[in-house]
């Protein structure tokens, strides 16, 4: 695709952004612009985020996108960097801070940073929004995010913090086990 398709295109994508297509309009232009090299793609998502200004979860996916091109360009610092915005800026996002922080997770692991993850997963899990306690609790992100907390604190070998995070989700989530784990 040329340089004056792509514009067209993306044009094209300002004028539907505002209709009840965003969504669609966000993943057709995601294909199309498929074919150009990474640092084109976190060019012309960036475009986006001014499209899709009143949608936070877009712009959550956007940043999650170009995350994933950073990465692939070997920009480590720069993949976290759009993946933490995701985790700051975004936690009313569901399941898309699941996927961002997936995503630090695994790169933080591949980078040996084991303590900054468990950094990542305090200031998320201390700041996503709490959800009401009912018999889908577990499925929340605040849940699913307490409950890999308190893995990686009891894999680090801080049990008592640990416990206080299973205790934290268990008010929301009655399937969560707050006895201690065997050393």
């Amino acid at each position: 695709m040329t340089e004056q398709q792509t514009s067209q295109v993306t044009e094209a994508v300002r004028q539907l952004a505002a209709r009840p297509y965003a969504d669609l309009t966000f993943e057709v232009y995601r294909k199309i612009i498929a074919g150009k090299s990474n640092l084109e793609q976190i060019n012309l998502l960036d475009q986006l985020v001014k499209v899709f200004g009143q949608r936070p979860d877009l712009i959550a996916r956007i940043r999650i996108e170009q995350g994933k091109h950073y990465k692939s360009l070997k920009q480590i610092d720069r993949a976290l960097s759009s993946w933490g915005e995701v985790l700051t800026r975004h936690l009313y996002a569901g399941p898309i801070v699941l996927e961002a922080l997936e995503l630090t997770d695994k790169t933080l692991r591949e980078n040996g940073q084991g303590r900054q993850l468990l950094i990542v997963y305090e200031r998320v899990f201390n700041t996503i929004p709490k959800p009401t306690p009912s018999a889908f609790a577990a499925f929340t992100p605040f849940c699913q995010i307490g409950v890999k907390y308190a893995e990686l604190l009891d894999q680090s070998g801080n049990r008592s913090e640990a416990q206080k995070v299973r205790q934290q989700v268990a008010v929301f989530d009655q399937s969560v086990q707050i006895v201690m784990p065997a050393r």
